[in-house]
């Protein structure tokens, strides 16, 4: 059973809009793109919100390479968090050469990652 409705925030006034049969499947697309459960929901929100987000389609290529990325990154943290544990966890813990290696390594990764995504941003922009 729905939640009872206050008076003053029950919807009573009716919106009537007509369409061109491809305004109404563009609608549609994007309505099918959303999270939102009806199509009044979806339209209230597009037209009050303050902020819309923009969705952008991507080659297979492109989701799979933002995977790996994604996938490195992850690893980056856990080994940079190990390194951060150990001098945290012990006062008298110096920085080893293992170590340094792996700051270094998570830093080329990062430069890596950074190239790889500024190059696809500035595709996208192109388009």
């Amino acid at each position: 059973m729905r939640p009872k409705i206050d008076d003053d925030k029950k919807r009573t006034v009716q919106l009537k809009v007509y369409l061109t049969i491809a305004e109404r499947q563009k609608l549609q697309e994007m309505f099918s793109k959303e999270k939102i459960s009806c199509l009044s929901d979806f339209i209230r929100e597009r037209i009050f919100r303050k902020r819309l987000s923009k969705h952008i389609d991507v080659s297979d290529e492109f989701y799979t390479l933002f995977r790996m990325l994604d996938y490195d990154l992850v690893k980056l943290g856990t080994n940079l968090n190990q390194v951060a544990h150990k001098l945290n966890a012990y006062n008298t813990y110096m920085l080893k050469r293992a170590d340094m290696e792996v700051i270094c390594s998570c830093l080329d990764i990062l430069k890596e990652c950074h190239a790889v995504l500024s190059k696809h941003l500035i595709l996208m922009d192109l388009k």
